[in-house]
């Protein structure tokens, strides 16, 4: 299991970075540690959706550690995302 986090604001500015640091990972199971994030925009929610599928289509996982309230957690509510993705307040052992 890969552990990843994510610091500071996580959007459109920012997006090319995720992709350009996580396009080689396929069918790995990826922790995403949002909880240091202070802000997240639809295209930050994107990125992470398409890093779902693809990891998903090979075989692999992830999970996104949110914190239980916040911008970020609301973010994820709005977009209906605990449906898509796996969503946890904590780090898994």
């Amino acid at each position: 299991m890969l552990v990843l986090r994510l610091e500071g604001e996580f959007d459109l500015a920012a997006v090319p970075a995720f992709q350009a640091a996580t396009e080689g990972l396929t069918g790995s199971s990826v922790v995403l540690d949002l909880r240091p994030l202070s802000f997240i925009d639809s295209s930050g929610l994107a990125a992470l959706v398409r890093l779902h599928l693809r990891l998903e289509g090979a075989g692999g996982h992830l999970e996104c550690v949110v914190p239980p309230e916040g911008a970020v957690r609301r973010a994820f509510e709005l977009a209906m995302l605990d449906d898509t993705l796996t969503i946890c307040g904590e780090l898994p052992d």
